[in-house]
């Protein structure tokens, strides 16, 4: 019943027929293509901009960071910046095991 009755009316003959079809078609293999063109370049790039990150940002770094020290010394915020006068206090009070069965 089912094969008759898309025997006799194809749904899809209208829709993808002509050039309206040959268009899709077309668009879809284009789009395709440089997607698989540009795919690998999108990777070269990103590779690269890692390297270069990985090479020259830890030198970029320190240069800013020194610069930034270097303009907040007089600030009170630097002089408090690296105070080690914190000193932990020892241990005070008991420990208690927990034991779940008792």
């Amino acid at each position: 019943m089912i094969y008759s009755q898309f025997q006799a009316h194809q749904p899809f003959a209208n829709r993808f027929a002509g050039a309206r079809g040959l268009l899709m078609f077309a668009a879809g293999i284009a789009v395709l293509a440089l997607g698989l063109i540009l795919l690998p370049l999108l990777f070269l790039a990103a590779a690269i901009s890692t390297l270069v990150l990985a090479t020259f940002g830890r030198q970029w770094l320190k240069g800013k960071l020194a610069a930034r020290q270097a303009s907040h010394d007089g600030s009170a915020f630097g002089r408090f910046r690296f105070d080690d006068s914190f000193q932990p206090r020892p241990h005070q009070g008991r420990t208690f095991d927990h034991d779940p069965a008792d």
